[in-house]
């Protein structure tokens, strides 16, 4: 699904605003429709800074999400989705599909109803990750890879899209290189370091719409309480 990692490494000053707030000009205007006109400018937003919320809109998902691939074809609508977790337990940080040969390209995750108190999504930047990683450190997981669902992948891949190296992978929550030897302790806690320096919180109205680049972004989610109520759906090259 990429080629192999042997492009620069993003410079630091790509980091805007994590994620990128797009509102609607007039209230009530169809994010479908405004994707229909904006699509292009929304998805260039989107690969610049690899996740922006859609606000104000009137949301029917499936239209958004055709709205956004220009069909059908290569798009999934999973609505409302259980939470992975109990709400008194923390996601971690993750790419859907990453021990997997083929992944979501685009997540689209519709907040029908807020919590309470707390729920923020943890979003990760994974070309800060990549750049604050010790150079002998990313090295080896480019060399060994890490094991996910019991099979080798490689650590470090190519945006398809942008043509940057971005640190792709689930070794936060399957910590073994791709022989299947640990990652050592003191190795996960500095990419842990990595993580938690490019972790930005957003905070979710009702009814906003959070575009997220799978590749790009990772994302997690705070303990809450009260009830959280998100549609998914999702995008594929």
């Amino acid at each position: 699904m990429s080629s192999s990692p042997s492009a620069p490494l993003a410079p630091p000053e790509r980091d805007p605003a994590l994620p990128r707030v797009l509102p609607a000009a007039t209230a009530g205007t169809a994010a479908a429709a405004y994707l229909a006109v904006a699509g292009w400018t929304v998805r260039q937003r989107l690969h610049e800074c690899g996740a922006v919320v859609l606000r104000g809109f009137e949301v029917d998902l499936a239209r958004v999400v055709r709205a956004l691939s220009g069909s059908a074809a290569g798009t999934v609508v999973r609505g409302q989705v259980p939470d992975p977790q109990p709400r008194y337990v923390e996601v971690l940080p993750h790419h859907v599909g990453a021990e997997a040969d083929t992944w979501p390209a685009t997540l689209l995750l519709h907040y029908v109803h807020a919590p309470e108190a707390g729920g923020a999504t943890t979003l990760v930047d994974t070309r800060r990750v990549l750049r604050s990683i010790d150079p002998d450190v990313r090295e080896e997981f480019a060399r060994r890879g890490w094991l996910g669902a019991g099979r080798r992948h490689r650590a470090v891949h190519l945006h398809p899209e942008t043509g940057e190296a971005v640190w792709f992978n689930g070794v936060l929550t399957s910590p073994y290189f791709g022989d299947g030897e640990p990652v050592p302790g003191d190795v996960l806690a500095h990419l842990r370091d990595g993580y938690r320096a490019a972790s930005r919180r957003f905070v979710p109205r009702r009814n906003d719409v959070l575009l997220v680049d799978n590749m790009l972004v990772a994302h997690g989610r705070e303990p809450y309480t009260g009830r959280r109520v998100v549609a998914a759906a999702e995008t594929v090259r």
